[in-house]
């Protein structure tokens, strides 16, 4: 893939296209309101935070043992039940 090319996706990816490792993160955007559950799954490598800035150059997931980006191509991108 070209460098500056995003890997954009429909879905969340089960296996990373770089690693092959099963472990992908989806990235959440904002202000957290952390909650137990939220601590457990980024502790678990389930979630990552992003910052809260959201453009249109945001992951939506991330391969959380090589940290490679995939972008969603509907734009599934923001914030949860656990943000503000």
């Amino acid at each position: 893939m070209p460098e500056g090319e995003h890997l954009r996706l429909k879905r969340k990816p089960r296996r990373c296209r770089s690693c092959g490792s099963l472990n992908m993160a989806t990235i959440h955007y904002g202000y957290p309101k952390l909650s137990e559950k939220l601590i457990e799954d980024i502790e678990a490598q389930k979630v990552i935070l992003g910052g809260c800035v959201i453009d249109d150059d945001s992951a939506a997931w991330q391969c959380a043992d090589c940290g490679l980006d995939y972008f969603s191509i509907n734009g599934n991108i923001g914030c949860s039940n656990g943000f503000k």
